[in-house]
């Protein structure tokens, strides 16, 4: 009996349906993912790098030419995009076990299966995608995947790059490390650059870290809030000693590597500022695909897709894939602070 396995019309709408949750991966809220910007360029990611606007209009006299100022100065990036895609088998085992069950419940069960693996698909395609961000918010992305050898740089600024020992400065695990001036010495680095607000990104070991300094514990010990001092509301202080911080966020995600290894999106040892604008500062920028669209419509975004080989006579299969196209762009890379807090 043929398996009635969803069409592919139902396949794409359980990839596209089903996201990460915006509260879980905040990266997504930082650069979306543009799915329909690169249609026109499947094989390049071309994006420009805008410079702050400077100065101000000069003196002029009647009857004279005005002065002439040079324009923004604007550099654009070309980079090839990433190719995000991967498989999960159903087996013949699996087959006979749909067969076995009967025609109807098993036309459910092959729907489910299905279902099941583009869900499970489609989490890691976010993951990927949330991984990305955090790593471009860093100043660069390598791959080192099955046989694809990339590093992307970002053009962070070298002086946003910040190891807060360098010179008279210690780590925050110190005795002298100092996390509210760090922070408003970093915040210097926005002047000018047209980026308004300021958040501050960490996880809890950093949370830990300024929670059990002494330089913020002497600054809040005549406050009630002392008495409750910890990772949990950290921020909060954080922001009012520091000043100028729009929001002190703690996130603790991240993946579980196939070997079971849990790392998070953010390193223990780093805190990310992200500056905010009346631009965006970048998005994930998402490449068409054949399997989004068909060669007519083709079109970014997640893709998902069946490959049926249950008639095979040697090895009966079905293979379910999911994937993206596509890389994360800066176009403000100088909204993009890193300091390095611990060894």
């Amino acid at each position: 009996m043929p398996i009635n396995w969803p069409s592919p019309e139902a396949i794409t709408g359980v990839a596209r349906e089903f996201q990460a949750d915006p509260a879980r991966f905040i990266g997504q809220g930082i650069l979306p993912v543009e799915t329909t910007k690169y249609n026109l360029s499947p094989d390049h990611i071309s994006w420009d790098v805008l410079g702050a606007a400077k100065g101000m209009t000069s003196a002029h006299t009647l009857g004279a030419d005005p002065a002439l100022v040079s324009q923004r100065v604007l550099q654009t990036k070309v980079q090839k995009p990433a190719h995000w895609k991967e498989a999960q088998r159903i087996n013949e085992r699996d087959l006979l076990l749909i067969r076995n069950i009967g025609v109807d419940e098993g036309s459910r069960m092959a729907g489910r299966l299905v279902t099941q693996s583009i869900e499970d698909l489609s989490l890691r395609v976010d993951t990927r995608v949330e991984w990305s961000i955090w790593q471009a918010l860093q100043g660069s992305l390598v791959i080192n995947e099955n046989g694809v050898k990339r590093t992307i740089d970002y053009a962070v600024p070298g002086g946003n790059k910040i190891n807060v020992s360098d010179g008279s400065g210690e780590y925050w695990s110190h005795t002298d490390g100092n996390p509210v001036g760090d922070l408003q010495s970093a915040l210097d680095k926005f002047d000018g650059t047209g980026a308004g607000r300021v958040r501050c990104y960490y996880n809890r070991s950093v949370a830990k870290l300024m929670a059990n300094n002494s330089v913020v514990r002497d600054l809040v010990k005549q406050s009630a809030p002392v008495l409750q001092l910890g990772s949990s509301n950290i921020g909060g202080l954080m922001m009012d000693l520091v000043g100028g911080i729009e929001g002190m966020v703690q996130y603790d995600e991240g993946y579980v590597s196939d070997a079971g290894t849990f790392t998070k999106f953010i390193p223990d040892n780093k805190v990310i500022m992200v500056g905010y604008g009346a631009e965006r500062i970048g998005e994930w920028a998402s490449v068409p695909s054949l399997h989004n669209g068909g060669i007519d419509g083709a079109t970014g975004g997640k893709f998902a897709g069946i490959d049926d080989q249950s008639g095979n006579r040697a090895n009966p299969y079905v293979e379910v894939f999911s994937g993206i196209y596509g890389l994360p762009v800066l176009f403000h890379p100088n909204w993009v602070v890193i300091l390095t807090v611990h060894a």
